[in-house]
């Protein structure tokens, strides 16, 4: 028990977010609890780019952004982040759109404080459990993820995928968080897209 804790304390700690029940409610594996959070992070950071910015008439959209933000925040132990959420998602629902552009931007502002921390958690954890560095993707990879995702070969995306996030990448700029996120929700068009322009562009 002593060395369990005593490891979750040399991780450090996140404002915000409650790390140790987190791993506990995956049984002591930090490893799942370091892709439940990079998942979160890659999915946040796509919803706030909808979010910096609300008028009347995005506030569906806004809806739907800040009602997911919620739920995740949850499952993930932040509860502070999800409690803002809601009371924004409460205004949303009743048009109250003064109250959301009141508060939304010290929403962002905290969301994406608390990602950018759990980004470095997550080096940290991949790196602690033998992860190696490499500076980007192989060209090669992403072109044989690029073919396979043409074909919707669910297969053989999840193996490339495996491969390519068998390393910690220093200069990606998030390109391998974002495929990884995108190949998970098998939104395959858009990894297409976004590799064709990388590479063939």
């Amino acid at each position: 028990m002593t060395d369990k804790n005593t490891k979750k304390a040399s991780r450090g700690s996140i404002a915000g977010l409650d790390i140790e029940k987190g791993i506990d409610q995956y049984n002591g594996d930090e490893k799942a609890y370091s892709k439940v959070l990079k998942s979160y992070s890659t999915s946040v950071r796509l919803h706030l780019k909808e979010m910096e910015n609300v008028a009347e008439d995005e506030l569906i959209q806004y809806r739907m952004n800040i009602h997911n933000i919620k739920g995740a925040s949850a499952s993930i132990f932040a509860y502070g982040l999800a409690k803002i959420a809601a009371d924004l998602e409460e205004a949303a629902n009743k048009n109250d759109l003064s109250f959301v552009a009141e508060r939304n931007h010290i929403f962002v502002k905290a969301a994406y404080e608390l990602i950018d921390a759990i980004d470095k958690f997550v080096v940290i954890s991949d790196n602690e459990v033998g992860k190696a560095i490499k500076d980007k993707p192989d060209t090669e990879m992403l072109s044989k993820l690029l073919d396979v995702c043409r074909k919707y070969n669910m297969n053989e995306v999840d193996e490339i995928m495996d491969k390519i996030c068998k390393y910690e990448y220093e200069s990606d700029d998030g390109l391998v968080a974002w495929l990884k996120n995108k190949t998970d929700l098998m939104s395959y068009s858009q990894v297409v897209e976004k590799l064709e322009e990388l590479l063939e562009g």
